[in-house]
Parts: structure tokens; sequence; C-alpha cells
């Protein structure tokens, strides 16, 4: 049988609790303009609800060395969540795709557990460990052999929501711009979501072979 090529899972962003849909908003916006009679106070663009200020996610024993590890983990630090996981996604070293996992845990943890806004948060901390480590044996010409060990690592993230400041460029201690990372979101999107049809109809006329 074939090996069938999987997508990367690109992360969808959860609804915050106590956040209304668009239709209700807008209804809910209509009513409130009806009722009040006056000038109304222009409202801040943005406003926290969030119920705590950082969350958190970890994984443990990961079949890697932590200098490898923190190669990648070195990528995505002080960058903004959406841009992370656009380079995370975007990268060819092997084991990204473990520390994506890991990103998108942590923002579902601070959009479902805590209220926070998911496209304000970013990656606070990321601190790779070094765990446990096993021998074996490496086999070398002439009958010879020598000593070797596999190693493991520990990795823990810590993410944050950036509050608003007027005039702000990033999200995040570095990175691109906010706009550029819009752009680069839309743009991601549109491949992948060209790349996944071709895929699709690739799959159908596999199918359809394999029933012939």
């Amino acid at each position: 049988p074939s090996s069938r090529i999987t997508l990367p899972v690109f992360p969808l962003h959860m609804p915050r609790r106590g956040v209304a849909s668009g239709a209700e908003a807008s209804e809910a916006k209509g009513s409130a303009v009806e009722q009040v009679e006056g000038p109304v106070e222009s409202e801040a663009p943005w406003t926290s609800q969030a119920l705590r200020q950082e969350a958190t996610a970890k994984r443990k024993n990961m079949k890697i060395s932590p200098r490898k590890l923190n190669d990648i983990a070195r990528m995505i630090r002080g960058l903004s969540c959406e841009e992370a996981m656009i380079q995370l996604t975007l990268s060819h070293k092997p084991k990204s795709e473990w520390v994506l996992k890991i990103v998108q845990n942590a923002v579902n943890n601070a959009v479902t557990n805590f209220n926070m806004d998911p496209e304000r948060l970013y990656i606070d901390e990321v601190q790779v460990g070094k765990g446990k480590y096993r021998k074996s044996l490496r086999f070398h010409a002439k009958g010879r052999f020598g000593k070797g060990n596999v190693y493991f690592a520990h990795l823990s993230m810590k993410v944050k929501e950036q509050p608003w400041k007027e005039g702000e460029e990033r999200i995040g201690r570095r990175g691109r711009r906010i706009d550029t990372v819009r752009a680069l979101k839309q743009r991601h999107e549109e491949v992948y979501s060209k790349y996944a049809s071709v895929l699709a109809d690739f799959e159908d006329e596999e199918d359809r072979l394999r029933g012939d």
C-alpha cells in the first residue's frame, strides 16, 4: 500500500467566552445605539477579558537531544503565537511539528481556560531541559563496537497576552510587523486550501484506480 501525504494541521482558534458572534454583536450594537441618546463616547479599540495573565503547556521525554530541540525553540522565542505557528509549519527541521503542537496546546489553554485573545498572544518563555537517556551500542567495522547514548528532552512553554498600546508595531518582543504577519497568515491559508484540494483530488483518483 502506498503511503498517503498528511497535511499539517493549521490551528483553529476557539471563540473566547463572553464574546458574542458576529450577528449577535451587530444586533446588540444596533439596539444599544437606538437606546442611547446624546453624544456617545468612543470606546477603547481593545479591552482584555483574560482571567489570568499567562498560560502554559509542556511535554516531557521527547525523543530528541536538548541541543537540537533548543535550536527550534530559539527560533520562536519572543514571537507572536500566530507567527510562531507559521514559522514552525514552514520549517524543515524534522521535530518542528512536535513544537507546533505544544504551541497549539498553549494557545488552546489560554483561550479556553483563561479567556485570552488568541490574536494578542505571544511566546514569553520556552525552556528546554535534559531528560533521561539510555545507553546503546554503536557497531563498527572488524567486529568492534562502541558505546552511545539516546537522549530525551523536556520542553515547557509560557504564553502571555500583550496589552494594547497606541502605536504598537508588533505582537511580542521581536518578529515581523502586525500587518506583515496577517498577510503571511492569509497567504498561508490560501496555499494550504489549494494544496488540500489538490491532495483530495489525488486521493480520490487513487481510490478510483484501486477500485478498478
